[in-house]
């Protein structure tokens, strides 16, 4: 019977210290992966807005471009509309945000510029504004001109 004692009392426990300082590395590892995922996801949704952001500058630029010169020249140099929708069809739970259209007549045209801006979560409690430009050039539509020498 002391041999089998032996047998049990000869292998070495691990002790409290080993045993706290390996849950705390385990810790720390599973913390760090889920950060990461909650990292990529804001970051993901913030690349989701921004390509909503661009379509919005670019369907304001469509529609702008297709007005004729004299239409489009006589507008406001600068629009503001508010509370826009950055996804339509996201049935109202859709991101707001602030569209600002600056047109800046030249001498041979109108330079169209759309600038979307919005809050996008951060991964405190706070938010961050974000924000998309876009330019664009419409010529005048004059006499062409006509070449010779």
């Amino acid at each position: 019977m002391k041999t089998h004692f032996r047998r049990f009392s000869s292998r070495k426990g691990l002790t409290l210290a080993e045993v706290l300082i390996s849950c705390l590395i385990v810790l720390i590892g599973i913390s760090a992966i889920l950060s990461s995922f909650l990292s990529g996801r804001l970051l993901s949704t913030g690349a989701k807005h921004w390509t909503q952001a661009m379509n919005v500058a670019q369907a304001r630029i469509e529609y702008l471009k297709s007005l004729r010169y004299a239409d489009l020249s006589s507008m406001p140099t600068i629009s503001t509309e508010t509370d826009v929708a950055l996804d339509e069809r996201d049935g109202g739970i859709s991101v707001r945000c602030t569209r600002v259209t600056v047109l800046s007549p030249e001498e041979s045209g109108i330079t169209i510029g759309v600038a979307v801006v919005w809050n996008e979560k951060a991964v405190g409690a706070g938010s961050i504004p974000w924000s998309y430009q876009l330019r664009t050039w419409v010529s005048h539509p004059g006499a062409p001109i006509v070449g010779g020498g």
